[in-house]
């Protein structure tokens, strides 16, 4: 049993972090921890999912530093290899000590010296909101481009209160998990928790963000706190048309989890109909004619907006391929 003493000397967050050969980028991502400002202590949780390049080095180098703060697991067999999915869920959340719990994948980094403590405060003061997330930049590492504030003229404000049900009707959830301070209870000796993570989904901050989404209220700040890394090669990135339609069948499973639970909450025939515009996405963005046409004439005629026109448009007329996705970034920007 833990004295009064015991739980004083618990850190307030517990940050985690996966990592897989990352040498160039994890020790930006440890600075971006180090650097926090807080009136509270915190820990560092990391994963290293036996990486074949130096990143289990520099990990150490910096354990060796700070060894009451990092607190590594190095693996000698790679876990993704062997089917595990949830790192953290299996890994890093269930020794978190912290009253919350901060994520960054060790590609990534944090920019903002007060993301913890603005994040904690406000978590401190609001008992209602599970979790917290911000804006962030995204660096593109080929063109080496870096977007700033990406929400900034979006629609992020929706991503905030009771937005479970938009959430699931919505099937994309703009919450990046490397912005968020959320509570360790959502994830630690939580019996739901348990059971979405035994489904072994094929990517986790979707399920997460549901999963907390549905017992709490969520937070927005309007300011960026994180960098974003995108990858020549990543879960959506560099990928073949194959892969990318078995992620969007993997997205439509974590949904229809969900909506198993809460049945009553929204009408399936909402989230087949998202499903196959998402699908849709994809074969245009991968000039799939044949794919695209079979699923748009499987598509309600409610459902075919100006957009999803205006891409059968250009995708049937190989002449106006280029004209069409020019006019669908000027929508874009338009907010048509």
């Amino acid at each position: 049993m833990s004295s009064v003493t015991d739980l004083e000397n618990l850190p307030l967050v517990s940050i985690c972090c996966i990592t897989f050969n990352h040498e160039k980028y994890i020790g930006q991502t440890l600075e971006g921890f180090l650097m926090q400002k807080t009136n509270f202590s915190f820990e560092i949780l990391i994963h290293d999912d036996a990486s074949t390049d130096a990143t289990a080095d520099i990990i150490r180098e910096y354990e060796a530093k700070y060894p009451n703060i990092i607190k590594p697991i190095y693996q000698t067999e790679n876990q993704f290899s062997k089917g595990i999915r949830s790192m953290y869920g299996v890994f890093n959340f269930p020794r978190a000590t912290g009253k919350y719990i901060a994520m960054c994948e060790g590609d990534d980094y944090w920019i903002d010296e007060n993301k913890l403590q603005s994040q904690a405060d406000f978590l401190e003061q609001n008992e209602d909101y599970g979790l917290i997330h911000s804006d962030l930049d995204e660096y593109n590492t080929v063109t080496q481009k870096l977007k700033k504030a990406i929400w900034k003229q979006g629609e992020q404000n929706k991503f905030q209160g009771d937005i479970y049900q938009q959430m699931l009707r919505g099937g994309i959830i703009s919450i990046y998990m490397c912005t968020t301070l959320f509570r360790t209870r959502f994830v630690k000796n939580n019996i739901d928790y348990a059971d979405m993570v035994k489904q072994n989904f094929m990517f986790g901050d979707v399920p997460l963000a549901l999963h907390i989404g549905r017992q709490s209220k969520i937070a927005y700040q309007d300011k960026a706190t994180a960098v974003r890394n995108i990858l020549n090669f990543s879960a959506t990135n560099g990928r073949s048309f194959e892969y990318r339609m078995k992620f969007e069948e993997a997205k439509m499973k974590i949904l229809t989890y969900f909506h198993t639970l809460d049945a009553r909450e929204i009408d399936g025939s909402i989230l087949e109909t998202n499903h196959t515009i998402d699908k849709l996405n994809v074969c245009y963005e991968y000039k799939k004619k044949e794919e695209f046409l079979l699923l748009y004439h499987k598509l309600p005629q409610s459902h075919r907006n100006l957009k999803l026109r205006i891409k059968l448009w250009g995708i049937q007329n190989s002449f106006f391929n280029w004209p069409s996705r020019v006019f669908l970034k000027v929508l874009a920007v338009i907010r048509f």
